[in-house]
């Protein structure tokens, strides 16, 4: 009879420890669940559109630009990373949070050099914005004048 009540008191315990473990898992969805960091979360909200043109350009020329954006949210942004579509585009960004109501800005870098061309650069922004979502792209172009030859 002793093992019989050892194996109840086990049974019962399991079922306490995962009725315990359930109610803490429904307490903290309802707590920071989905809805509660989209009403919260942050937010970009860039001050122009995402594309930048350069228009024409002399080949050799580096070209920056600031897309400059205000975190319109309730809890910090962080930019995780930003990648460009080429080795000829450069991001860069400040890698503190920007707090809610603060600007920020990523630089783009593009080195014109042996590109003759039209070109659509893309930089996809990785970040813990709940809005476009948690990715985002940026776009630059123009066109890359060759450069003169003096075969004439």
């Amino acid at each position: 009879m002793h093992l019989i009540q050892q194996h109840r008191l086990k049974s019962i315990y399991i079922i306490l420890l995962c009725l315990g473990s359930c109610t803490m898992a429904i307490a903290q969805q309802s707590i920071s669940g989905p809805d509660s960091v989209r009403a919260n979360g942050p937010i970009f909200h860039f001050n122009e559109p995402d594309l930048y043109d350069f228009g024409d350009i002399k080949e050799g020329a580096v070209m920056v630009h600031d897309f400059v954006f205000t975190n319109a949210g309730k809890r910090p942004l962080i930019i995780d990373s930003a990648m460009a579509s080429c080795g000829c585009t450069m991001p860069t960004w400040g890698k503190e949070p920007i707090l809610p109501g603060k600007t920020g800005k990523i630089t783009v870098t593009y080195y014109s050099a042996g590109h003759a061309g039209a070109f659509i650069k893309n930089i996809f922004i990785s970040s813990n914005a709940i809005t476009p979502g948690e990715s985002y792209v940026l776009h630059i172009k123009g066109n890359v004048l060759p450069r003169k030859t003096d075969k004439n």
